[in-house]
């Protein structure tokens, strides 16, 4: 269960100024969630597969030290979750 979306407009304190949307890797995969989810009455479990594809943008781009606004959080989650296991 996600516990927080990220919108076309999210922006994060915590994140250079200098990263604009259009640099933003996984800006694109953010706005499908939002899409997927408008479309399907923000039924999460029909927009599994987009959920997906976007948190394995951000985990990718973390990985090779990238950094994107839309995926703040997410890669802290999976890190949490690594270590819970």
């Amino acid at each position: 269960h996600i516990q927080t979306i990220p919108t076309h407009e999210h922006t994060s304190s915590t994140m250079p100024h200098d990263v604009k949307q259009k640099d933003d890797k996984c800006h694109k995969e953010a706005c499908e969630i939002q899409t997927c989810l408008s479309q399907h009455n923000y039924n999460e479990q029909k927009c599994e597969d987009v959920i997906n594809k976007f948190r394995e943008c951000c985990y990718k781009l973390s990985e090779i030290g990238g950094q994107s606004v839309s995926c703040s959080g997410v890669v802290r989650k999976k890190k949490q979750v690594n270590i819970e296991e």
